[in-house]
């Protein structure tokens, strides 16, 4: 439980000193990407699985974003949760 308040007391500082700005400024955008890339392809393929088992599902969720991105854009993603 320790180990947890201190981590989040570490966090805290950070983002209130504006350290992480600086340490996310210094970071390379291809690393970036890839970093985003990696957690991106795990939702990706998650979706293969989810479409076999629930394919009905997935296709309600996939007609709702295509009517809603069409409708109304800024709540597409809102509609599908």
């Amino acid at each position: 439980v320790g180990a947890y308040i201190v981590s989040s007391v570490v966090v805290l500082l950070v983002g209130l000193s504006g350290a992480f700005d600086r340490i996310i400024n210094r970071l390379p955008a291809a690393i970036a990407a890839g970093m985003l890339a990696g957690i991106l392809f795990r939702f990706g393929t998650g979706l293969f699985v989810s479409v076999r088992e629930q394919p009905w599902l997935v296709l309600a969720m996939f007609g709702t974003y295509l009517l809603f991105k069409r409708a109304l854009p800024r709540y597409a993603v809102l509609a599908v949760l």
